[in-house]
């Protein structure tokens, strides 16, 4: 029997949230987000961390082993870290400029006039878009290219790399293609398959 268990991840703004609605859509199976797991809802969003208890309790009851989902965002550096036995991970990597452009816009939708100069989200949104930017060169806590990279070399089940590499429609289509292919190639063999990387460029 087919198991999907997804972890979508890469820097803000790179579509990992687009992309694990779109897979879950297309598999029909619940969608998660490891920020709703990681931070309490507050408003503005992400100003207060759940307890390491609390964050490890919710995200276990909800993505259990013996069921099917996609979750947007990593876990890596969670401490307790919950054991979610991924049956693949995909990786996005999308360059700065873009990334940055598509957060900006993606902000003055969701927040307006609250991000502008004298509303009351201005300081937190340019603070975030100023970490948001420094993902590549690593000089921030939290996400950054390195440690992404670092999380991915050991995974034990297969890796998706997707750099710059289409529409999400495109991607949806070839992940759903390559995990078809790698969990038939393991029902056919009596031997546990090597984990396997993938690299998907435009």
């Amino acid at each position: 029997m087919a198991e999907y268990r997804i972890n979508v991840i890469g820097a803000s703004g790179s579509g990992t949230s687009t992309l694990g609605r779109s897979l879950a859509s297309a598999l029909a199976i619940p969608h998660f987000e490891s920020d709703d797991y990681f931070h309490a809802p507050t408003d503005p969003p992400f100003q207060r961390q759940r307890s390491a208890e609390e964050r490890y309790e919710l995200i276990c009851r909800d993505l259990r082993r013996d069921s099917n989902w996609v979750l947007s965002g990593g876990i890596d550096g969670w401490v307790p870290c919950p054991k979610l036995e991924f049956s693949c991970v995909v990786f996005l990597y999308v360059r700065t400029a873009i990334r940055v452009e598509r957060l900006r816009l993606r902000e003055r939708m969701r927040f307006g006039h609250r991000i502008e100069k004298g509303g009351d989200m201005h300081e937190t949104h340019e603070e975030f878009i100023d970490w948001a930017s420094r993902y590549d060169t690593g000089d921030i806590e939290g996400k950054t290219l390195a440690r992404h990279e670092a999380y991915l070399m050991n995974q034990q089940c297969p890796v998706l790399k997707y750099r710059d590499a289409g529409s999400v429609s495109d991607i949806t289509a070839s992940v759903l293609k390559s995990i078809c292919g790698l969990q038939n190639a393991t029902e056919q063999s009596d031997e546990r398959q090597p984990p396997t990387t993938r690299v998907f460029k435009s």
